[in-house]
Parts: structure tokens; sequence; C-alpha cells
């Protein structure tokens, strides 16, 4: 390495040469470079700085959802405000991501050097792939050529079991996200992370700014339930002059090393709200869809 900080100050940086090791997050399998590696509360988030001695660090973020046009957008809209610049689109055939897997890449000037990220699907995830620093485009473009996604062929739906009474109907929903209805009463469940138990909050704080405008969110308390204790808030939210009350419930499914986040906005009372949650449930083994009425 010292050759090698040797050209780096005489003819620029060579950190496209270090070496990369296979490293599994989440889904999937990528060869990262070693470096000060920052902790993280999240098992499916990899930040590492100083790669072989340069001012060049790499990120892995993944997270739940649906990779289109707008969530791209929105991702590195995000990486880009923290150096108060824009993102700017990257064509696709600049970048492979393993075997041909589709993605969507972008490009951030700052003045540490160009941050390069891309994004791609792998089972249920979005994975965002960065490295940012001189030199660092190289590092980019092996670190994604090395990418192997490893869902199984049941990745993608969420691991729960649904026994609601007969009334209630599921919507057309997504792999991620469930909702069942009955009137103007509707459930949601999403997939999300474990996450350490002091993240939790703002998880709630963010899924009730998708309510609407006019919310209060109510104090965290913990609730037992049939797969387990389970964090829940009630609060009530306005629409078109009226006031619906909602609880939001999030309990881990360890068995598949995610957790569940809840969520039903009914004219119930409280207990009722919570018995309807309780038909939602972790898949004991398999992992199982929620099924139709």
């Amino acid at each position: 390495m010292a050759l090698c900080a040797v050209l780096a100050y005489m003819f620029g940086p060579c950190i496209d040469r270090v070496a990369l090791h296979d490293r599994e997050v989440a889904d999937v399998t990528i060869a990262l470079p070693e470096g000060d590696e920052v902790p993280s509360p999240r098992a499916a988030r990899v930040m590492i700085e100083r790669i072989g001695g340069f001012d060049v660090a790499v990120g892995v973020l993944s997270q739940f959802g649906v990779l289109a046009d707008d969530s791209a957008r929105a991702i590195s809209e995000s990486a880009a405000a923290q150096v108060n610049v824009r993102p700017q689109p990257v064509p696709n055939d600049d970048f492979a991501v393993g075997a041909g897997i589709p993605h969507r890449s972008f490009r951030i000037e700052a003045s540490a050097g160009t941050l390069w990220m891309t994004m791609f699907m792998c089972g249920a995830r979005i994975y965002a792939v960065s490295a940012g620093g001189h030199g660092a485009l190289g590092l980019q473009r092996r670190m994604m050529g090395s990418v192997r996604c490893r869902a199984s062929a049941s990745a993608g739906t969420v691991p729960m079991l649904v026994d609601l009474p007969a009334d209630w109907h599921r919507e057309e929903s997504t792999p991620q996200r469930v909702r069942y209805v009955k009137g103007l009463d509707m459930i949601a469940v999403t997939e999300m992370d474990i996450i350490a138990d002091d993240l939790l909050q703002k998880v709630a704080e963010r899924a009730t700014r998708n309510m609407g405008v006019d919310v209060q969110l109510g104090v965290r308390q913990m609730v037992p339930a049939p797969d387990g204790a389970r964090t829940v808030w009630n609060g009530v939210v306005a629409a078109n002059g009226d006031s619906i009350p909602f609880t939001i419930a999030i309990w881990p499914c360890h068995q598949h090393a995610v957790a569940l986040i809840a969520s039903i906005v009914a004219k119930l009372d409280e207990p009722s709200r919570m018995d309807l949650l309780g038909h939602v449930r972790c898949a004991p083994n398999d992992r199982m869809t929620a099924p139709h009425h």
C-alpha cells in the first residue's frame, strides 16, 4: 500500500486498485474494500471510510420498497442534500450491476470529490451503493460488477398470516405493502427492518406524516399480542372535517429477520382496533403472503 500511496501522490489516486472482499448485506453479496467501518444500528447498512488510507468512503444502504424513477430520485436527492447540490442522472450503460441487474445511477458533485450512487432491486429491497472521493469511479464499477442477488423465489412477500373477519377485503396491493378495507376503515401492513428500540418513535412519526397534515400521535406503549409484545401508538387524524382514530403497531418477526408495521384507521374504540390488529401475525415458519378474502 506504500507504493500505491506514492503513486497516488505523483499521478493521482489509485483507490480502484484496493482489494475487495465479499460481504453479505441482507439478500445481496457484494465485494467491498476494507477501511474504517462506521457502526450502524441497522444490519442492512454498511459505511466504510478512509479506504486504503485515502479520503474515500463507500456505503451500502438497504430498505424495503420498489425501485422506480421517483424512488431512485428521492434517495439520490436525500444524499445530495447533505452537500447542498442536485444529483445528476448517469446513463444506465455506464455501470454493470452483477449479471445484468436493472439499475439507476446518479452522480453527486461535492467539494471532497464526486459521489457515485447506483440503486437496484433484490427481492423486496432497494439497495443503494455509493463510492465518494477523488478516484472513486473505478471502485464503484468494481463493487457493482460483484453484486449477486441471493433473494429466494418467495422474497418480496410480507411474511404474515391474516385471519380478519370475512367482511374485510384485500385491496390491490404491492408485495411490500398489503391493505385491507371494510367500507371506509383500512388496515395496512408493511415489512421493515428490525431496528434499535430508540429508533421506533421516528418510524411511527414518519408513518403519521404519510396520513396527512393534521395528525395527533399519542404516547408509546407496549401491548401483548399472539406473536409477542408490540410497540403501539394511538392517535387521531383529521380528514374532511372529521376526526378518525388510528393505531400503529410495530413488532419483530425474528424467524424471518424482519419486522412488521401495521396501521388501522377506523371509527372504532381502541380495544376494537387492537383486536383487529391481533388478526395480523408473523408467519410461523415459511414466508407466507396474506390470503385473499
